[in-house]
């Protein structure tokens, strides 16, 4: 009973953390990327709830290049988009892969398990976050889907906040 209890107060707890971090987020553009890390944490442990541990991250971001600048909630959209277009269960687990690849790109990327009924993917999201990297960093977004694997490469700013100085300007 006491462990359902402390489950229940971190889900509180990181539900809250995510909710924050989305009501703040329109006051920023661009958030150095351990922000965003830290977000898709609370995200990360939301999800594995919903899915009862089906639902798994493995993320390997260096801790140097964590200060490297991404637009403000690119990661949610992607995340969202896994549930979404997947099918998730015992036998469909899903493993999302963030890492940073040789170009410093973020790298989401996740199998794909489609859904019995395909729900209609009008791509507004991933549009979205493509414009959203246009205007900021004047970068385009690479997305690659070849039927077993989905994967999308976030180009980050070159230029690295150092740890005094303030993004929420």
């Amino acid at each position: 009973r006491d462990n359902k209890k402390s489950q229940t107060l971190e889900y509180i707890n990181k539900l809250s953390s995510v909710f924050r971090y989305i009501l703040q987020s329109d006051k920023k553009g661009l958030i150095p990327l351990r922000e965003e890390l830290k977000f898709l944490d609370s995200f990360r442990y939301l999800q594995e709830a919903r899915y009862a541990d089906k639902f798994s991250f493995q993320i390997d971001v260096p801790q140097e290049k964590e200060n490297m600048l991404i637009p403000v909630l690119s990661l949610l959209p992607l995340i969202e988009n896994v549930g979404k277009h997947n099918m998730i269960d015992s036998e469909n687990q899903m493993c999302v892969s963030v890492f940073m690849n040789e170009k410093d790109e973020l790298v989401i990327s996740n199998p794909i398990h489609k859904k019995l009924d395909p729900t209609a993917q009008n791509g507004i999201g991933l549009t979205n976050l493509s414009d959203q990297f246009l205007l900021l960093l004047n970068k385009k977004i690479r997305i690659e889907n070849d039927d077993s694997v989905f994967s999308v490469y976030l180009p980050l700013n070159n230029y690295i906040i150092s740890n005094n100085e303030r993004t929420d300007s």
